[in-house]
């Protein structure tokens, strides 16, 4: 079998200079893929609406989440947020919608909220490695709000004032 193939493309040198060039070419093509996939995360990332919005304490710019694709990406591959910043994911109706850190690599805090803004569920969320944990809340929600570790004291069971 190998006889036929070498017969067909010539000596063994032209054989081993077709397989290093299509090698080469894999690796080409899986590092463009790589770099090309960053750069339509970091894209889609930072081309969501921003929704300025006060819980009376502070002043928040919210990236806005609420699309199946924009929701799936989170903030994975995004910069660290600061104080005052943070994503809000906004869902058709209420479920239990879990959680995950996967691409993140900084700790945040994830809220859970009813549809009347109150508070149901609070995850301390850490970077993780494959494969990550999934929080899933105890209850139902309308609406998830991640934010910076510390820059927010809202507790469970208090109603934040009206973003929507």
């Amino acid at each position: 079998m190998v006889g036929r193939i070498m017969g067909r493309i010539g000596s063994p040198a032209v054989y081993a200079k077709a397989t290093a060039r299509g090698i080469a070419c894999s690796i080409f093509c899986a590092v463009l893929l790589v770099l090309w996939g960053g750069a339509i995360r970091a894209e889609s990332n930072t081309a969501l609406p921003i929704l300025q919005w006060s819980d009376g304490e502070q002043d928040w710019a919210l990236r806005v989440a609420d699309t199946p694709a924009s929701r799936q990406l989170g903030l994975g591959g995004s910069a660290p947020l600061e104080r005052g910043e943070g994503m809000l994911f906004v869902f058709e109706r209420p479920g239990v919608y879990g959680f995950w850190m996967r691409g993140v690599d900084y700790p945040i805090d994830i809220y859970w909220l009813s549809a009347q803004g109150a508070v149901q569920h609070h995850w301390r969320a850490l970077p993780c490695t494959m494969p990550c944990p999934i929080e899933q809340p105890p209850v139902e929600a309308a609406y998830v709000l991640e934010v910076a570790v510390d820059a927010a004291t809202w507790q469970v069971g208090e109603v934040l004032p009206a973003f929507w």
